[in-house]
Parts: C-alpha cells; structure tokens; sequence
C-alpha cells in the first residue's frame, strides 16, 4: 500500500528525500500567509506520477510540525490515487458531496494522515464540486487540517481543475521527464490561469539523477 510508494521514509535514498524536503520548503514559503492551505496537483497526462507525487507530498508535510494533513483523490473521473492505496470501492468525495455520507465516515487514517478516497463514480464530477455543498464541505475542512492535498484530473481534458481553481490556494502542476511535451504544459497553465487558479511551480518528476565523480 503506502509503503510501496513511499520515497520519503527513511530507507528510501536521500537524493528522493531531500528532493521533497526542497519541495516542502518551497511550498511553505510560498503559502506563508495562508493558515489552511489547500494545494491542488494535476497533471497533462496519466502517466506523469501526479499520485505518486501527492502522496509522498502529504507524506512530507506531516512529518514535520504536527501538521494535520488531508490527501483527497479529486479525481473522480479515474480514481487511481484511491486504486493505488487500495481504497477503490469506499465511500469518498463523491459520496460527501452528493449528501449520501458523511466525511467523516469516508476519512481513512494511515502512515500519519488522512486520505478520502474518490468514492462511488458519478454522472457529472464538474456539477458536484460546482455547489454550494461543495463550498460548504471544503470550507470545513480547511477548519480540520492545516494542510490538503488534492488530486485533480487533467485539467487538459477535464473541467473539474478549473472549477476548484476557487477552493484552492495553489496548483502544482506534475510534468514528467522525456514524456510531458511543450505544447501540453503550455495547454495545462493557459487553463488554469483563464480559470484564475494560483499557480505555485511546476514539479519535474523522474528527472534523471546527476551523480557527481567520485575520488578514489
């Protein structure tokens, strides 16, 4: 589960670790002024490690200062952050926001946070998070933790992204190295800024390693 896609315990290599340590660091600065924060992750294509990236980003965070963390899979076209963890079948955000359960019964506690998985697959995702409920449900958590992740599907081919785009704080856009092209990146933040959302950087995911020389 979890541990299968953790790169920032201990016995993972330090090269992964400090690069989320960076990331970290970066995202509490940019956000200082904010008290909840909420960060949405997207993505260009399915196949650039956005989950991968979200949860050892959650991980990260709730490692240092006691932070309450919230990972959400908002992708409920998909659900594959709930796939990868293994809580494909539960009740989730979807579920929460079309008043048929309550957060707190769809909220699974593991490795130091929080995950709500996507839930049951509706019709129409875009019109869910497009509600008043919705306004409701995320302003109630941003009273819960200190920090919230969301996975969003592709904003490229989905709505849903630029909807949030008035929940959250900011977007962290996951491109992958030798797959993500220009044209697609550039498709992705024309999208979220028309939509008004606060684009905070990009993540480079598998970046090749430079290894320096070694004196013998």
């Amino acid at each position: 589960m979890i541990e299968n896609k953790a790169v920032t315990s201990e016995n993972s290599s330090l090269e992964f670790q400090e690069a989320y340590n960076i990331l970290r660091t970066n995202l509490n600065y940019a956000l200082s002024g904010e008290k909840s924060k909420i960060i949405a992750l997207t993505d260009s294509n399915r196949s650039d490690g956005v989950n991968t990236v979200a949860l050892n980003l959650a991980l990260s965070f709730a490692q240092i200062d006691n932070n309450k963390v919230l990972l959400i899979d908002g992708n409920m076209h998909l659900s594959a952050l709930s796939a990868m963890l293994e809580l494909s079948g539960k009740a989730g955000l979807s579920d929460c926001l079309s008043g048929n359960a309550e957060k707190e019964n769809c909220i699974v506690s593991m490795e130091g946070i929080d995950v709500l998985p996507s839930g049951e697959k509706p019709s129409n995702p875009a019109n869910l998070l497009d509600s008043k409920t919705a306004d409701k449900f995320f302003d109630d958590l941003r009273k819960c933790y200190d920090f919230i992740f969301i996975v969003l599907p592709s904003v490229c081919l989905w709505s849903d992204g630029e909807i949030f785009a008035k929940y959250a704080d900011g977007f962290l856009p996951v491109v992958r190295h030798d797959s993500t092209r220009f044209k697609e990146i550039s498709a992705l933040e024309r999208n979220l800024r028309i939509a008004g959302g606060n684009i905070l950087g990009f993540v480079y995911n598998r970046a090749p390693l430079k290894r320096k020389n070694k004196l013998v």
